[in-house]
């Protein structure tokens, strides 16, 4: 198995993009009173449709040849998601995970997590702003800013399948995830004048 990067096409971006995150609930209705219980299990997941209308010849090469490598669902390919590929916060400095708070080292799981290196007291994340670690995609639901050490802590959803590791780097340029195609299949239409369209569909893969 082999995890590839996105092709870098001549169009900046997909004609559209639907994302959306796929919670791991089960529900269960009482036969009593009707009353609706719902357990969440660990494993929420990204997906996304991806839609690349009427690209020209050598970008429809490119992704063609992308999609060949991908062999269906044989192997992987890293995305960020293209509507947000930067914070909307300052997120300055050299973010790291800062597992030293305590003594030994703690481990961070949940959905909160102890961070150090940015710029103090300016540095900021915000609501809805995407970051990754630990090969994780996340995305920040509160607002944070950076203390006057450089620490900061982050709130955001799905939870951490893993503690990241002291000193792991946050990635808030283009964070991505790695995803997997959701059907063993490769298409693409064509029109007249050498132009094809794409619609590709992944969800995210844990490693």
């Amino acid at each position: 198995m082999t995890t590839y990067a996105f092709p870098t096409l001549s169009r900046a971006a997909p004609g559209s993009m639907s994302w959306k995150l796929e919670s791991n609930t089960q529900v269960f209705k009482s036969p009593l009173d009707g009353s609706i219980y719902t357990a969440e299990n660990p494993g929420a997941r990204w997906a996304f449709t991806m839609e690349f209308p009427s690209l020209p010849e050598a970008d429809a090469a490119l992704l063609q040849a992308f999609l060949m490598k991908l062999r269906g669902q044989a192997n992987r390919f890293t995305m960020h998601n293209w509507a947000r590929p930067t914070p909307r916060g300052t997120a300055t400095g050299t973010p790291l995970v800062n597992n030293s708070s305590g003594s030994p080292l703690t481990f961070q799981t949940g959905s909160t997590l102890i961070t150090d290196g940015w710029t103090a007291l300016t540095a900021t994340m915000k609501a809805g702003d995407f970051f990754g670690v630990n090969s994780e995609l996340k995305m920040c639901v509160a607002d944070s800013t950076a203390d006057g050490g450089g620490n900061m802590v982050l709130t955001f959803e799905p939870p951490l399948r893993s503690s990241p590791a002291e000193n792991a780097a946050i990635t808030v340029t283009r964070p991505t995830a790695v995803f997997i195609l959701t059907e063993p299949r490769s298409e693409w239409n064509n029109t007249p004048g050498s132009f094809s369209s794409f619609n590709i569909q992944a969800m995210e893969q844990f490693a």
